[in-house]
């Protein structure tokens, strides 16, 4: 069973890089250390509820990731998503089976140019999307889903149960995670008190027509003013 599972990983691995993303050659014995390092369990599941909606974090499998070791290599794979509820990184197989990363040896992914990681604090390890970090804090998105039961009222337009997703955004110091809130306010707040970057920051946003509530325009104005113009 786990050679099984090492021949399937080599249909969702496309090719792999070293730490300066060059080619390495995609032999079998690379297919079989890739399987080694990042392989998990094959799961094979049914269908159990007739369900709107997805507990995936994108709506299809249809996506291309970078899988980032701990040990500074890459590695292009296909198929992946990432499940909320079961906080693992997966690839489908086909259509009754899935790929489990081992996350432990996982240092980020990249899926459609966005960057997860599986971070620990003190309610555990759960799996959040990369907004913006540095040395002295981290912007991180949070998701987690929950089921609407459906009712039979014609007027609410909800006849079968569904699935809806939730996203909170989080604040990252150290080891400690919290809530945190897009607002000018808290992200000017986050500048501790520097008149300079305050002001930068500002202009920034301003001369580019941004929003401070929008995470990726936070993202691109903290990358700028903080690590870019250092």
């Amino acid at each position: 069973m786990k050679f099984i599972s090492i021949l399937i990983i080599i249909l969702s691995v496309e090719m792999l890089f070293s730490q300066d993303r060059s080619l390495i050659d995609n032999s079998d014995q690379t297919i079989l250390r890739v399987a080694y390092n990042f392989g998990g369990p094959v799961s094979f599941y049914n269908p159990k509820r007739n369900l709107k909606g997805t507990n995936y974090l994108f709506d299809d499998w249809e996506n291309f990731g970078v899988i980032k070791s701990k040990d500074n290599k890459d590695f292009l794979v296909r198929n992946i998503n990432i499940n909320i509820d079961l906080n693992t990184i997966q690839t489908k197989i086909s259509n009754d089976s899935i790929f489990d990363y081992d996350l432990n040896n996982i240092e980020k992914v990249t899926i459609n140019n966005k960057v997860y990681k599986n971070i620990y604090s003190e309610k555990g390890k759960r799996i959040y999307e990369v907004i913006f970090e540095s040395d002295e804090f981290s912007i991180l998105k949070g998701f987690e889903t929950k089921i609407i039961e459906g009712t039979p009222n014609p007027m609410q337009n909800r006849a079968s149960d569904a699935i809806v997703r939730n996203k909170s955004y989080f604040l990252k110091t150290g080891v400690n995670i919290i809530a945190f809130r897009l607002t000018k306010k808290k992200i000017l707040n986050l500048l501790n008190k520097d008149s300079v970057k305050i002001a930068k920051l500002e202009q920034y946003m301003k001369s580019e027509n941004l929003s401070y509530n929008k995470d990726k325009d936070i993202s691109k104005a903290l990358l700028q003013i903080l690590i870019l113009d250092k």
